[in-house]
């Protein structure tokens, strides 16, 4: 009973953990609602503030889950942690390179640009402090919780070149849109259950092979920005630059690839509406000779 407490003692502490962030960012997030003006800047920069600092304290816990139970473990965590982000979120994920695409696409104005890059910069920056704030309070209940409060957080390695990191962030980060752009206009059930799925098995492949991924500019902020031996125009260049050029092109080639369907339908459709013509001028003049 021992061993099985403590093989499990990781998973309990950051299941606890996980919910306890979630319950607490919606008690946060009805607090907004209840005291700002909804759609309102505020009450947008207050979201965007929450809720990124919900997934970037996530992010830490996770590394709890990938040092106990490897990249299969962590695959499972992130699934179940999107899932459930899908359903409290209301459509915030704490990723800048949506709304980056919005502004370049003049959906969005400059102002709401940057309303939205503010609070999610802010979230972000406190994770590290929430992250440890609760590890520090609980490491007299939990024994992972204490090893993680005494861990060099900064301690991590890159399989390749910082140049070859930042082409592989634009790789992955390219397959990432496409996914995204591929199944989020679908049924509700692949949006709610099918993206966080392929989005967190291509997490695990790209920490197995870049060694430290971010395909989100805001996670890798506020995981690896205040990191030493990191600089700020290395970090900038590969973990902002490099999501930043592949999610983009990931969009111009999702939407001439969606352009192109929609012309295939639309002359399908003409199509079949000439042959219907063509079917109806045939019959006319077939009953004009029985006549």
């Amino acid at each position: 009973f021992r061993m099985s407490l403590a093989q499990y003692e990781p998973l309990i502490c950051a299941t606890t953990t996980y919910m306890a962030v979630f319950g607490l960012s919606h008690l946060a997030k009805m607090g907004i609602d209840r005291a700002l003006k909804r759609g309102s800047r505020p009450h947008t920069f207050a979201l965007e503030f929450v809720t990124a600092l919900q997934m970037c304290t996530c992010v830490y816990e996770n590394g709890i889950i990938i040092g106990n139970y490897g990249l299969p473990g962590f695959f499972i965590a992130v699934s179940l942690l999107l899932t459930a982000a899908g359903f409290t979120n209301r459509g915030h994920f704490g990723n800048i390179l949506g709304h980056v695409e919005s502004l370049l696409q003049g959906n969005v104005a400059i102002i709401d640009f940057v309303i939205v890059l503010a609070g999610q910069l802010a979230g972000s920056a406190l994770a590290l402090k929430a992250a440890t704030a609760l590890w520090y309070y609980t490491a007299g209940l939990s024994a992972s919780h204490l090893k993680a409060a005494g861990a060099n957080l900064c301690g991590f390695q890159l399989n390749f070149p910082l140049t070859t990191v930042m082409l592989l962030e634009a790789g992955f980060c390219f397959v990432l849109r496409i996914i995204i752009g591929q199944y989020a206009s679908k049924t509700t059930w692949r949006r709610r259950y099918l993206i966080p799925v392929l989005v967190a098995a291509h997490l695990a492949a790209a920490i197995k092979y870049i060694g430290v991924a971010g395909l989100n500019p805001m996670t890798a902020y506020a995981r690896l920005a205040m990191c030493p031996g990191l600089n700020d125009a290395h970090f900038f260049f590969t973990y902002w630059l490099g999501a930043g050029v592949g999610w983009l092109f990931g969009a111009h080639v999702q939407g001439g690839f969606d352009s192109w369907l929609t012309g295939r339908a639309k002359a399908r459709r003409a199509a079949a509406e000439e042959a219907q013509r063509e079917a109806k001028k045939e019959a006319k003049k077939n009953e004009k000779k029985r006549k």
